[in-house]
């Protein structure tokens, strides 16, 4: 099967998470320190000695370096209020694609992410650890609202699954707007992925459930399915573009990969930008000296803190950073100039 047939040129990545807290105990929001970090023994005693977690490390946010928490709140693992604030703990398996955290919002959040477009996957993972600890404690819920969590719009399944999509021919296009309006209509939602709205950096889009409301199965398939409207829409996009109808975006797309070739020194966000251009330039074999699979490692390793924690200097400034980051590229695309 090409990578076409499964859209996997497009859908860049699936995730899934959910939240619980155990029954008869207080909210985080509401706990003295003692009592968190009561919880972060029982929680922690349990990932380290039951099996069904043996691919799991568990780090202490406490015990972690300012860099150390820059790094796991880029790639997603903590959120950012846990990284500002959080005195829980964080585990992570060995193919860092998924992550237990105690301690944030709620008692404890698992999240599971995987390349391309496989929301059953990612759910089927993601529920197997909840069943894990369901199997030893019993969780906050009722009748009426279902799963109890720190926020009321989580309360239900207290579980989201989302897609991380790459649209960067559709978002210049007129028709973007009435796709996005229609997906809403659908009880999912569409965000940018710079967090705005539905404005987006490098045609980078979000399609998620809403909170609380994914139960199962058919928001699975009515979010695949949205997902590859999605990306037929932007192939067929893509395909005006191969004729000649987007200027303006070609000219960017050959300025871009000149960008990457040969700066030597950028932004965070030029150069996100710009991966955005070149991976669809990549995409649709403008640039065959270039491969899809590079991209996702590269987009993971371009964010400041993780680059400051390689900087060969030991306290590197932002001159030292923008110079690391066109060399991670370079390295990163074989650019070996």
């Amino acid at each position: 099967m090409s990578r076409s047939e499964t859209d996997n040129d497009i859908v860049l990545s699936t995730r899934f998470r959910l939240a619980r807290n155990l029954h008869g105990w207080k909210f985080i929001s509401t706990m003295s320190e003692e009592e968190i970090e009561r919880l972060n023994r029982v929680f922690s005693k349990e990932i380290q000695s039951n099996p069904v977690y043996r691919d799991f490390t568990v780090y202490k946010i406490d015990d972690l370096d300012e860099l150390d928490r820059i790094v796991l709140k880029e790639r997603k693992f903590i959120s950012e209020r846990f990284y500002r604030k959080g005195s829980g703990l964080v585990a992570i398996d060995e193919p860092r694609q998924t992550s237990i955290v105690t301690g944030d919002l709620d008692h404890i959040r698992i999240s599971s992410f995987t390349e391309g477009l496989a929301v059953e996957p990612v759910m089927k993972r993601t529920f197997a650890i909840e069943e894990a600890l369901a199997e030893r404690y019993n969780f906050a819920m009722d009748g009426e609202n279902g799963y109890l969590t720190a926020n009321i719009s989580d309360s239900g399944s207290a579980a989201k699954a989302s897609v991380f999509l790459h649209l960067p021919v559709l978002s210049a296009s007129d028709l973007m707007d009435h796709l996005i309006i229609n997906t809403i209509e659908t009880n999912l939602e569409v965000t940018g992925f710079d967090g705005g709205g539905t404005q987006s950096l490098g045609g980078l889009y979000i399609i998620s459930t809403r909170n609380g409301s994914f139960v199962g199965g058919n928001e699975a398939g009515q979010l695949e399915k949205a997902a590859s409207l999605f990306a037929r829409y932007e192939r067929d996009a893509r395909e005006d573009l191969l004729d000649g109808r987007y200027p303006i975006l070609e000219d960017r797309i050959f300025r871009s990969y000149g960008l990457l070739r040969y700066c030597r020194q950028i932004s965070e966000q030029e150069a996100l930008s710009a991966l955005s251009l070149v991976r669809l330039g990549a995409a649709i074999d403008w640039f065959k000296d270039l491969s899809l699979d590079d991209f996702p490692e590269i987009f993971r390793s371009i964010g400041n803190g993780f680059l400051r924690s390689f900087a060969y200097e030991s306290n590197p400034d932002e001159n030292d950073i923008m110079r690391l980051r066109a060399e991670t590229i370079r390295k990163g695309l074989n650019f070996n100039l």
